[in-house]
């Protein structure tokens, strides 16, 4: 049995066809979701080598590496972020930013904190200074956070805002997406170095293949996604470049 890791409950069930599709098709070992309780903890995880193989963003992705996993492939379209505000929360432009408060998803997640607070700083916003931070568990969360009125902004990559607004379409009635991050090189997927070769060629066929059959291309749709491509660790180095920036003017 192999795990595969999700930073949370809405995860699993978006993972639940894709896992499904890639049981399928595997004869000697099958797949099983495991759905962490916060994105703090599915990093963790990740640092200790929890997890078989999971499709990861951000610095972890960067020093998968050193705790034992290797990139093989990376989600086919571009990361983007959106930033949501509160209808009743009179933001409309950049200036209205100044004291809110915004919900984030931890400190190392690239689109639900990195490239939101990078795309403000460059709008001229001190998000240093001028703008309170709380952190969510999870992009479920973060929208909730918004929708409840505990924060008037929230920041999540932007499949999970448009995948959760079609599971709660109640949600679009006090939360909106006011501005979307420009794009940067998305997920990879991240296998442990320690699954047979052959396996591992096999896991990432299928992933590249999804697309081949009806069954490949529901799951793809119910996670929002085109498809996947191969890619290894020099495919993100667009990404290690804007985490420099980022870590040389936000703290």
């Amino acid at each position: 049995m192999l795990t595969l890791g999700v930073p949370g409950k809405s995860f699993y069930e978006t993972t639940e066809l894709l896992v499904r599709y890639l049981n399928d098709h595997l004869d000697s070992v099958k797949i099983q979701t495991v759905a962490c309780s916060s994105i703090d903890d599915y990093q963790e995880k990740l640092r200790n080598g929890y997890f078989d193989l999971t499709v990861i963003n951000g610095p972890q992705l960067l020093g998968a590496e050193h705790n034992g996993y290797r990139a093989v492939g990376q989600i086919s379209d571009v990361s983007k972020a959106v930033i949501l505000v509160h209808k009743d929360s009179g933001i409309h432009r950049f200036s209205d930013i100044r004291g809110q408060t915004i919900s984030l998803t931890g400190k190392n997640s690239l689109t639900g904190t990195i490239m939101p607070l990078m795309f403000l700083y460059r709008q001229g916003i001190d998000v240093n200074g001028a703008l309170r931070r709380i952190y969510a568990p999870s992009f479920e969360a973060a929208i909730l956070n918004v929708y409840l009125g505990h924060s008037s902004m929230g920041a999540v990559w932007k499949p999970a805002w448009e995948v959760y607004l079609r599971q709660r379409p109640e949600i679009g009635s006090k939360v909106e997406a006011r501005w979307e991050t420009p794009p940067l090189v998305n997920a990879g997927i991240l296998l442990r170095m320690s699954i047979d070769s052959t396996l591992g060629t096999k896991i990432s066929r299928l992933f590249f293949q999804m697309n081949a059959d009806e069954e490949g291309r529901r799951a793809l749709q119910r996670l929002n996604i085109s498809g996947f491509e191969p890619a290894d660790s020099s495919s993100f180095r667009p990404m290690e470049a804007f985490l420099r920036e980022y870590n040389a003017v936000i703290h």
